[in-house]
């Protein structure tokens, strides 16, 4: 999460959406300031730390970081996935922390959870996570408080020519840092589950997951792509 408060900029990192290289062309950036507020994602099963980098819009009213008035008046933004995308980079990273077991065939261990009505890869407690202490992903929170949007929000394919505009608009000069791809996971998400997940997912488990996601698929279908 950036706040600048002398350009009354603020970005909400939201999970799994290219947050850590945003912010790091932020902070590259000629808008910093020594009044910003930063967090950035901390070590590894900091759970703490991670929850103030994906600070929400209502946590930072509720902290008393900005005002709910104050929130209005900044220029607010953040990024949206698609959710089934998003999701399997989540599992992949789950994996590559040791949240979830790598030794485990992914595909199976996808559908165990999606069969048990468990498919969130990151809970609210650290173990264990076979609990159903799981609740569902939302959008909304990211970008909405006590009801009204308050965050803009752009498609994650846009990441970078929003990032650079922003700048531009903020600095009143044309962004020409090259956009960082900071990797989390470093390897990745394998090429065969970067396919549309209804050509690989199981049937029941695509059905299920859909239903899942509902919210968050009307909500990203609901952001038009970036006309610059």
């Amino acid at each position: 999460m950036y706040l600048s408060k002398k350009h009354k900029l603020l970005f909400i990192a939201v999970p799994r959406t290219a947050s850590n290289s945003v912010q790091k062309m932020l902070l590259d950036s000629d808008i910093t300031d020594a009044s910003d507020l930063v967090h950035n994602l901390g070590s590894r099963g900091d759970w703490a730390i991670t929850s103030s980098y994906h600070a929400r819009p209502s946590m930072l009213v509720d902290q008393g970081v900005l005002t709910a008035t104050e929130l209005e008046e900044y220029k607010a933004f953040g990024f949206v996935r698609d959710p089934f995308e998003r999701w399997v980079s989540s599992i992949f990273l789950a994996r590559f922390t040791g949240v979830f077991n790598n030794q485990i065939d992914p595909l199976s261990q996808m559908c165990e959870f999606i069969r048990k009505d468990e498919p969130r890869p990151f809970a609210k407690v650290i173990e264990p996570h076979d609990e159903k202490n799981y609740g569902a992903f939302s959008y909304q929170n990211f970008f909405f408080h006590d009801g009204n949007q308050v965050v803009d929000a752009y498609r994650f394919e846009d990441v970078e020519a929003v990032t650079k505009k922003i700048i531009s608009e903020t600095t009143g000069e044309e962004a020409t840092t090259t956009f960082p791809h900071v990797q989390v996971n470093p390897r990745s998400v394998p090429d065969e589950f970067k396919e549309p997940i209804d050509s690989w997912l199981p049937a029941d488990c695509y059905k299920k997951l859909k239903k899942y996601f509902a919210a968050e698929i009307a909500f990203y279908n609901s952001v038009a792509p970036f006309s610059g």
